[in-house]
């Protein structure tokens, strides 16, 4: 007799644990058109970006003209935009443009 209980309980767990993941996939299907799949997908394979915080210095020919800056670059590319090269002293640009680079939606406040 206790076998027979220990049997449908687990028959029953089974059940409950395969309506749970059919209750997760059609949540997903039914909040596909928010899904961000390019995060998705760098969550999933775990990939890794490369960022490189490069310094930079110019003077001019007669050296009177000095300037400066740190450029971000992701996976070896520079990052679009005016002022670029002076990105890497902005943090919340700098973060912006690397989250931006891995596809996951943000808010910086």
């Amino acid at each position: 007799m206790l076998k027979k209980v220990k049997e449908q309980l687990d028959k029953l767990q089974y059940y409950q644990k395969t309506l749970q993941v059919e209750n997760i996939l059609v949540s997903l299907l039914k909040n596909l058109d928010s899904l961000d799949l390019a995060a998705l997908e760098r969550f999933v394979e775990m990939q890794e970006i490369n960022i490189e915080l490069r310094d930079w210095d110019y003077t001019c020919g007669d050296g009177c003209c000095y300037d400066y800056g740190v450029e971000l670059l992701i996976d070896g590319e520079s990052t679009d935009g005016e002022d670029s090269s002076y990105i890497g002293e902005n943090v919340p640009r700098a973060l912006e443009e690397v989250l931006k680079k891995t596809g996951f939606k943000f808010k910086i406040e």
